[in-house]
């Protein structure tokens, strides 16, 4: 999935966030473990947690990239 992610950053839209991953030295596929790890801890509602267990559920792989990218952008 990080590649997937990789290549989605590589686009001229998000040259800038890509620069910034590159810059920190970090492998991506670290820096997306905290988030997928961290998405069902107490930093969101109820609410908000049941709506992303029913898209995982319903989508899989695509509503967690779907997820990432709109962290990343935010």
């Amino acid at each position: 999935m990080s590649d997937h992610i990789y290549s989605w950053l590589l686009s001229p839209e998000n040259a800038d966030l890509e620069e910034q991953f590159r810059c920190q030295g970090v492998p991506l596929t670290t820096l997306l473990a905290g988030p997928f790890m961290a998405l069902f801890a107490n930093i969101l509602d109820v609410e908000t947690c049941l709506s992303i267990l029913d898209l995982v559920i319903l989508m899989k792989r695509e509503v967690l990239l779907l997820i990432v990218k709109n962290v990343l952008t935010e």
